[in-house]
């Protein structure tokens, strides 16, 4: 069985996670994010852990495809991080690091990026090949995907919105060393941020004090069973969102990480009378104030970005008031001259008459008695109890219709399963097919002797002309030497005696010259031999070659029918869903 590794290094907290190839979860976890000294250890802790999990599971590293990681900063396709606000991180190969510190292959992209590529293959982007997806915690990001592939960007910061300035007015600084950043206003960190700026002019009581607002909001979890620490201490016990969340993904208690931190001494009080320990219930209030408190700095965030300030809760509910009482005078005036099915659209406006003050319902129901005789509330009857009886009408076909979708569905997944198996073993096939091709293209690569031929061809014509001229010359010396031994020695001049002599002394070295030149010849004859039969192996190659470029092409054919095959089932799977939700 084959595995790999998901890693998203968050600014607070790295989640871990060990999958099968087909992509299901072994075993998720998480590490905090040690930022300090330039998030010097946030890559070895990532070994660290990933070593340990191979340890404890017992897989080799062989079975291991690879590491998938997403970092919250702009990244190269060759796996470089240039810069990162919430990590610390200023250049930094990060692909070769942990490939070095693990072993193992490693992939690095944009957290949102593959984010984005998680949620086409697995979550709410399966079955579309373009979508977008925005992700918002420490950071801003976002990730673009266009025909099934991410949009990356010639510095790796492709869809990378979090950086983009929306006020030019902007005087504090970004943690990427600009002003003005989307980041500043719509992350944690700047809903935070845009909170302790008004808090500093808030003159109030509230639960909100400076010293509590960051990033990583901390609460108290399950206070009881933490007094007793605390008390020792003097200190607050806090965890972070982050273990809350995780807590509550996995249905746990509090038991990882906690933190200590001063707690600022106040004026001594009276003793409450202790509290009973409710650790369930004090984990659902703690929730519920966590959950008010986000989603108050959220509105507080969105309104600064918006407006740049902030209007006060009273003239918030004020204008809204105002708007309704309009928007139900107007209905209340033209009520006689809707149709029946606009007089139905009462029901919308049940929610924005309970929220105007008592003379402000008196007069729509005065104006709506003066036309019709009933009041708004007995209008809003009469339209709920038809509606009530359209909608017992229609219930058998709408659940009808839902048994059928669902089948439907069940029906296309049964498919998606065969039709996956098959999009396999086609790409097994195509990756085998390739294999084959590459391998063959080496063989020829070192076999293709075009150039040895030749100059095999050259060596051999070379050790020819000098195996000729050796003989050439043994000739003309053995011819020259037979005349003048023909001459009597009683005729023979001196200089004819001499060259007689030279003759007979140069004859052994001119027999050894021709005797070398034949052996040069004979090895360059059986190098020119070896390389014709190089030449005639390649064409044999190239035959095979040919087969297997065209075994592949047929693969690859297979697999885009394959994968085009997946894609339209998880389309229609989608559409049925989406039209079983709409019933819904």
């Amino acid at each position: 069985m084959k595995y790999c590794f998901g890693v998203d290094i968050g600014g607070t907290t790295v989640k871990l996670g060990l999958f099968s190839e087909a992509g299901a979860i072994v075993e998720k976890w998480e590490i905090v994010t040690r930022t300090e000294n330039e998030g010097a250890a946030i890559l070895p802790d990532v070994a660290e852990a990933i070593n340990g999990k191979l340890e404890q599971h017992g897989i080799e590293k062989e079975q291991v495809l690879g590491i998938g990681v997403g970092v919250p900063a702009p990244v190269t396709v060759d796996g470089i991080v240039n810069g990162s606000a919430n990590l610390g991180w200023k250049y930094k190969n990060a692909k070769k690091e942990l490939e070095e510190l693990t072993g193992l292959t490693a992939e690095f992209g944009n957290d949102a990026n593959v984010a984005a590529l998680g949620e086409m293959w697995k979550g709410g982007g399966v079955g579309y090949r373009n979508m977008i997806m925005v992700t918002l915690g420490t950071g801003v990001g976002g990730g673009i995907i266009i025909n099934g592939k991410i949009l990356t960007g010639e510095n790796g910061a492709g869809g990378e919105i979090g950086h983009m300035c929306v006020n030019l007015e902007e005087t504090d600084t970004c943690g990427c060393g600009g002003h003005g950043c989307l980041e500043q206003y719509a992350s944690a960190t700047g809903i935070s941020r845009l909170a302790r700026k008004k808090m500093e002019h808030e003159t109030r009581a509230t639960i909100l004090t400076k010293e509590d607002l960051s990033a990583t909001r901390t609460v108290m979890w399950n206070a009881d069973d933490l007094k007793q620490e605390a008390d020792s201490t003097n200190q607050t016990v806090v965890i972070d969102d982050d273990e809350i969340q995780s807590l509550l993904e996995e249905g746990k208690g509090p038991q990882l990480k906690r933190e200590v931190i001063n707690k600022k001494k106040e004026p001594s009080k009276k003793k409450s009378a202790p509290k009973k320990s409710h650790s369930k219930t004090g984990m659902y209030v703690a929730l519920g104030v966590v959950g008010v408190l986000l989603v108050s700095l959220l509105i507080f965030g969105g309104m600064k970005l918006m407006t740049g300030g902030l209007s006060s809760s009273d003239e918030k509910t004020s204008e809204v008031q105002k708007k309704n009482y309009q928007e139900l005078l107007d209905f209340a005036n033209n009520y006689d001259d809707l149709s029946s099915s606009d007089q139905k659209k009462i029901i919308d406006f049940e929610s924005k008459y309970n929220s105007l003050t008592r003379k402000q319902r008196e007069k729509i129901d005065e104006i709506l008695e003066e036309a019709t005789g009933k009041t708004f509330n007995e209008l809003l009857a009469s339209a709920n109890k038809k509606t009530s009886t359209k909608k017992d009408n229609n219930n058998t076909e709408i659940a009808e219709k839902k048994a059928q979708l669902k089948q439907k569905i069940n029906d296309l997944k049964k498919q998606l399963l065969s039709a996956q198996s098959e999009l396999e073993n086609a790409q097994n096939a195509q990756s085998s097919a390739q294999s084959d091709v590459d391998s063959l293209n080496k063989k020829i690569a070192a076999a293709d002797n075009s150039s040895s031929l030749k100059a095999a061809g050259n060596a051999r014509d070379s050790a020819r002309g000098a195996y000729s001229d050796a003989q050439s010359a043994l000739q003309a010396c053995e011819k020259r030497r037979s005349e003048l031994e023909q001459i009597p020695n009683s005729e023979l001049t001196q200089d004819q005696y001499t060259e007689l002599q030279q003759l007979y002394a140069e004859h052994q070295g001119l027999v050894d010259k021709v005797n070398s030149t034949k052996a040069d010849l004979d090895n360059a004859e059986a190098a020119y031999s070896d390389a014709q039969k190089s030449t005639s192996d390649t064409s044999s190659l190239n035959q095979q070659l040919g087969t297997a470029e065209s075994k592949l092409k047929d693969a690859n054919s297979k697999a885009e029918e394959a994968q085009s095959k997946v894609d339209s089932l998880n389309s229609q799977i989608n559409d049925y869903q989406n039209q079983l939700n709409q019933l819904d």
